[in-house]
C-alpha cells in the first residue's frame, strides 16, 4: 500500500464498525440540527406574518375609522387612498 504524502498511515486504512457508528451519529446530530433551525425559521416566519396582519389589520382600521367620523369627506378619501396605496405592497395577487 502507498502512503499519500500529507496522510496519517491511520487515514489510509479502513473505518472500522466504531468509527463508521460514530460517523453516522455525528451525521444525525448535524440534520438533527439543521431541521431545528429549519423549525426555528419557520416558526419566526410564521410570527412575522401574523405581525404583518396585524399591522393590515391597524391600517384598514385607520382608513375606516377616517371615513366615518372625518367630516369633510375628501380628506378622508385622500387619507384612505393613500393607506390603500402604502398597504398595496402586501395584498395577495387576484387569481
Amino acid at each position: 500500500m502507498r502512503t499519500l504524502k500529507g496522510f496519517l498511515p491511520s487515514h489510509e486504512e479502513d473505518a472500522t464498525e466504531e468509527e463508521l457508528s460514530q460517523l453516522q451519529g455525528e451525521r444525525v446530530n448535524i440534520e438533527g440540527d439543521h431541521e431545528n433551525e429549519h423549525l426555528k425559521s419557520e416558526a419566526k416566519a410564521g410570527k412575522e406574518m401574523k405581525r404583518l396582519r396585524e399591522l393590515l389589520s391597524i391600517i384598514d382600521d385607520a382608513a375606516r375609522v377616517a371615513e366615518q367620523h372625518d367630516l369633510k369627506l375628501e380628506r378622508a378619501r385622500r387619507f384612505t387612498a393613500t393607506l390603500e396605496n402604502i398597504s398595496s405592497s402586501y395584498e395577495e395577487p387576484s387569481a
